[in-house]
């Protein structure tokens, strides 16, 4: 597997939302941290692992969108990111002039929205990120890889913005396309369960959590072997949940030690 194809996954976060943490070492911004990995690699390795899944642009006089992707590319390269907004920018302009089922309106708001995330503007790269999400579906259709590969970038957006609902909707659209479009196993839906399973354990479902990590761990123990890195990072994550687990089960018994059992209020005539 690539696993830059997809979101990177994430160290096991706490049971709590991110944004009530505020040292610079916990879980939850472990987890921001983490979940940005894969863009800022693809953005200052310029690898294209996670380019559009379409043919090589045909090139045509009359049309300069190619022209600004190539410089939009090249100046991320160079690591002048202000030129390459103002390039990718003009393609997305130019992208609208396209059939709607166009490969490269997506291509092109994907792309941009990579950028922005790298930098940490993540309500711009959410905006158009939802947008590249509408125009792959259009472009390749609701179940194809491409479209999945962007519900799992548009998840750990609003996974970063504390929006674990909608992260986890993304997430789990990802997850169905995988299991529609490739084998059984697969190192891909291996990566899927994992964030999943993060997900899931940021909010304290824990037995949900935990069916997505035991998942996780027999697919890449199958893929990688028992004691890959890959592998043990799961057990590893696994192992916390079941702290976490019994944490959060002690709380609940010292606060109803302190508080008392909850009545109902009594009934007025």
């Amino acid at each position: 597997m690539d696993v830059a194809l997809i979101m990177t996954t994430l160290p096991v976060p706490g049971t709590t939302s991110p944004a009530m943490y505020s040292d610079a070492d916990s879980p939850a911004n472990q987890c921001a941290a983490n979940f940005g990995q894969l863009v800022q690699k693809i953005v200052q390795s310029n690898s294209g692992q996670h380019h559009a899944l379409a043919p090589t642009p045909r090139i045509d006089r009359e049309d300069n969108w190619a022209e600004y992707r190539t410089m939009a590319e090249r100046a991320t390269s160079a690591g002048n990111f202000a030129h390459a907004e103002g390039m990718w920018l003009k393609a997305i302009a130019r992208s609208h002039e396209f059939d709607r089922h166009d490969w490269r309106k997506a291509y092109s708001l994907d792309s941009l929205s990579i950028m922005y995330y790298a930098q940490h503007r993540y309500d711009e790269a959410e905006v158009l990120a939802i947008k590249a999400l509408e125009a792959s579906q259009q472009s390749y259709g609701e179940v194809h890889l491409k479209t999945a590969e962007i519900e799992t970038f548009v998840a750990s957006i609003s996974f970063i913005l504390m929006k674990p609902e909608e992260a986890l909707s993304h997430a789990k659209k990802a997850l169905e396309i995988y299991e529609k479009t490739l084998d059984e196993v697969d190192a891909k839906i291996a990566t899927a369960c994992y964030n999943l399973a993060i997900i899931y354990h940021s909010r304290g479902s824990f037995d949900e959590a935990e069916t997505y990590y035991q998942r996780a761990f027999k697919l890449r123990a199958t893929i990688y072997g028992w004691d890959h890195d890959m592998t043990t990072r799961v057990s590893k994550a696994y192992g916390e949940l079941s702290v976490d687990k019994k944490n959060h089960r002690e709380a609940k018994e010292m606060l109803d030690r302190l508080i008392g059992p909850v009545h109902p209020a009594p009934h007025q005539p």
